[in-house]
């Protein structure tokens, strides 16, 4: 993964002071899709982005198992890389240049995704179950992971939070389902009627980390 949301390059302008208390977030550079607090409702439909020029391959893989490649003329090379798990109903973001494309008015990375979803793996947006982020460095989501290991005095390995959860894990809980990522899975909520974040999974440590969202 070279860049964008995993390897190097950033999202949009994100602040992260309110993670918790005397822990700064550094400013991110492109547009990750930031919504409102309040919300606009949204026709349920999924975008068709093949309309943009967006083109998805057929995937490689198993049928229940497969990695996408999502190109445009507008990026060199792969610009998403997506897998989907039918069985799971999991949609996994593995890598993602969407900083890079410079389509007219291009699509955001939480359509394209569920486009993959939805049309390549041929299952419900409403449906789905689990919103993947493969080896996290997006630098405001990436900061919260770090300081929601810090609050848990945990140093490595996995931890999952719930949003039924209190005190310090209620407080982990709202920061990560608040990041950039976090609000991808959630938009799926409000935009098709998904279930809403119950859960965060973290696995691997503070300097890799993956995050699955669970929706319920």
């Amino acid at each position: 993964m070279r860049t964008s949301f995993f390897k190097a390059a950033t999202f949009a302008l994100l602040g992260l002071g309110n993670v918790f208390p005397g822990v700064l977030g550094a400013p991110t550079s492109n547009a990750v899709e930031e919504r409102s607090d309040t919300l606009v409702a949204r026709a349920k439909e999924v975008p068709d982005i093949t309309k943009q020029g967006y083109k998805v391959d057929d995937g490689v893989g198993f049928p229940r198992k497969k990695t996408y490649k999502v190109t445009t003329e507008h990026y060199t090379g792969t610009l998403d890389l997506i897998r989907v798990e039918t069985a799971n109903k999991l949609l996994a973001i593995l890598d993602a240049n969407n900083d890079e494309d410079k389509t007219p008015n291009r699509a955001k990375l939480r359509d394209i995704a569920m486009y993959v979803y939805a049309k390549k793996g041929n299952l419900p947006a409403n449906e789905i179950g689990k919103v993947r982020f493969e080896v996290v460095v997006e630098k405001a989501t990436n900061a919260a992971i770090k300081a929601a290991y810090e609050k848990l005095g945990k140093s490595d390995g996995d931890f999952t939070v719930h949003s039924s959860d209190s005190g310090k894990e209620k407080e982990v809980f709202d920061s990560l389902a608040g990041t950039p990522f976090g609000k991808i899975a959630n938009s799926y909520h409000t935009d098709y009627s998904a279930g809403e974040i119950k859960s965060i999974l973290i696995e691997g440590s503070p300097t890799r980390p993956t995050m699955e969202v669970h929706l319920g």
